[in-house]
């Protein structure tokens, strides 16, 4: 299965070079739109990268995200700088069905597991990016 991603820093779609934030596409597209379009395409996923969130864990797009799990056209996970049990928390209960754990996994695996335990592993995703 593809999982379509969305970049996000304030509320605008965005794409970054190689994950730097200096080197920023931003697009005139809106993220609930995008949302649309991605599920008139077929797709039942769509992963959501909360940039300003993982720049700044209290300025988390969790309006916005909520915005598009409303839609209901698919299921969504999300993630971006997830650091804290509060922020899983916040993720699953604004609507989203599987919150993505990176790095972190890798640095405190006891604290991941914990929240595996908590939440179901049906809604803790690791994601691990590489560079070849």
């Amino acid at each position: 299965m593809i999982i379509p991603a969305i970049d996000l820093i304030d509320g605008a779609v965005v794409r970054l070079y190689q994950g730097d934030y200096n080197q920023k596409t931003q697009y005139t597209l809106d993220p609930v739109e995008v949302v649309h379009s991605y599920a008139d395409q077929g797709a039942e996923w769509l992963h959501i990268v909360d940039l300003t969130g993982a720049k700044d864990t209290d300025k988390r797009q969790l309006e916005l995200i909520r915005a598009m799990v409303d839609t209901k056209r698919m299921k969504f996970q999300s993630g971006g700088g997830i650091r804290e049990e509060r922020e899983v928390a916040q993720l699953l209960e604004s609507g989203v069905s599987r919150v993505v754990i990176g790095s972190l996994a890798v640095k405190q695996t006891e604290l991941v597991k914990s929240w595996v335990k908590q939440y179901g592993p049906g809604h803790i995703v690791l994601g691990l990016d590489i560079n070849i």
